[in-house]
């Protein structure tokens, strides 16, 4: 599961410098091919096909007036999302992107204040139960239902055929 990307900062995206937003691409886009060229050949050789997810930012269903940096690179992580996926389906892996539809609270406590917004542990528990389910939906972008991960699910990881791997990986 992969979830890379820099901070949020405020501007307008017609009065940042170009290199603004080639820095954003490059801090938040470009390391998701680094690490999916390394870890999809790897991911080939796991028995039943690995699966490789990456989460999905809001920003890039919709522009958000003064993070445009964040939305022009969240729209791009979302194309390559879909890119990767189609090129990793010879390599016998799954490449999803979890699409969240708000942000995501930072503490628990704070889901009271933005009820519509996702929670850490409810995110988390989407991506386990996308790596666990065996009839994974076979598109490139998945989109959360935050209710339905609202709440624990003790059968989440009981199908699942986990082997912890000895093989470690270093750059």
């Amino acid at each position: 599961v992969a979830s890379l990307g820099s901070a949020l900062r405020c501007g307008r995206l017609l009065d940042q410098p170009l290199t603004a937003l080639r820095r954003r691409m490059e801090a938040d886009l470009m390391p998701h091919l680094a690490a999916a060229r390394h870890l999809l050949p790897l991911l080939a050789q796991a028995e039943r096909g690995g699966r490789y997810i990456l989460l999905g930012s809001p920003c890039a269903l919709r522009a958000w007036a003064g993070h445009g940096e964040s939305s022009v690179a969240a729209a791009a992580i979302r194309m390559l999302a879909q890119v990767l996926h189609e090129e990793a389906k010879p390599l016998g892996v799954r490449v999803q992107l979890l699409a969240l539809a708000h942000p995501v609270c930072r503490s628990e406590a704070g889901s009271d204040d933005c009820p519509e917004w996702f929670t850490a542990l409810s995110v988390g528990r989407a991506a386990v139960a996308l790596l666990a389910a065996a009839g994974v939906p076979g598109q490139a972008i998945v989109d959360i239902d935050k209710h339905h991960y609202a709440h624990p699910r003790t059968s989440l990881m009981a199908a699942a055929h986990l082997s912890p791997s000895t093989h470690e990986v270093f750059p």
